[in-house]
């Protein structure tokens, strides 16, 4: 049930994303309070096998939250920062990269936090070396 969770929190976010032009304000907050109520369920019902992805969802479903509502971007940034501890403890590198490409788009939205988005970027690229998946880092 966590990961069907996790696929409505991606759905969510995913068309916040790209209607977030055409969409009314109150549509894409419902949106994201629906994601993000599925990413809280999500981390609720998961195991220690799928923890660390469900703390991402959350962490993803803030960040669409956060586009609507400034004041959720600490929040999101928290989140992210959580996941990328819970994948480093499985040492799930690609989960590390995913939490740390949340945290940059979430630093990058505040225009103070530039530098420290590039930060994290580098050291994003430094553990996709030698990946082709993540080349277009």
């Amino acid at each position: 049930e966590a990961e069907a969770l996790l696929c409505a929190v991606t759905a969510y976010t995913s068309r916040l994303a790209h209607r977030q032009a055409t969409a009314g304000r109150s549509t894409l907050l419902t949106w994201a309070e629906k994601a993000l109520a599925a990413a809280d369920r999500a981390v609720e019902l998961s195991q220690d096998g799928n923890e660390a992805q469900a703390l991402l969802g959350r962490a993803l479903a803030l960040f669409a939250f956060s586009i609507l509502e400034p004041s959720r971007r600490e929040q999101a940034l928290a989140a992210a920062e959580s996941s990328e501890i819970s994948f480093t403890d499985l040492s799930d590198r690609r989960g590390v990269v995913k939490a740390l490409l949340t945290q940059i788009k979430v630093l990058y939205q505040e225009v103070d936090h530039h530098a420290e988005a590039a930060t994290r970027l580098k050291k994003a690229r430094v553990l996709c070396r030698g990946d082709e998946d993540f080349l277009l880092l």
